[in-house]
């Protein structure tokens, strides 16, 4: 679902106009990067590794990579066509608890 999510982002952004103006091409990069990291991540790593709170760290650093790499696409999603001020003000924390 992750994936699906991403690319459909991606199949929407190369709809839009400018899409040759170098934030375009920041937020089709950074899809691309989010794309990449969920087909080559290894599964066997994500559901391993588990430390003595019970908590997995490794799926845990690649769920928390993964949310700010797409924060970071909302961001110049906005900063590009929604919003001609630089800081974006949301609703939703995307801080996760510590491990």
């Amino acid at each position: 679902s992750l994936v699906y999510l991403v690319l459909h982002i991606d199949q929407h952004m190369a709809k839009m106009p400018n899409d040759k103006d170098p934030q375009m091409e920041a937020i089709r990069r950074k899809l691309l990067d989010a794309y990449t990291r969920i087909r080559l991540v290894n599964l066997q790593d994500l559901s391993g590794a588990i430390s003595k709170k019970g908590k997995r760290k490794v799926l845990y650093k690649f769920m928390e990579d993964l949310i700010l790499l797409m924060k970071e696409v909302s961001v110049l999603i906005n900063e590009q066509y929604f919003s001609h001020v630089q800081d974006q003000y949301g609703f939703v924390s995307t801080k996760l608890p510590e491990v």
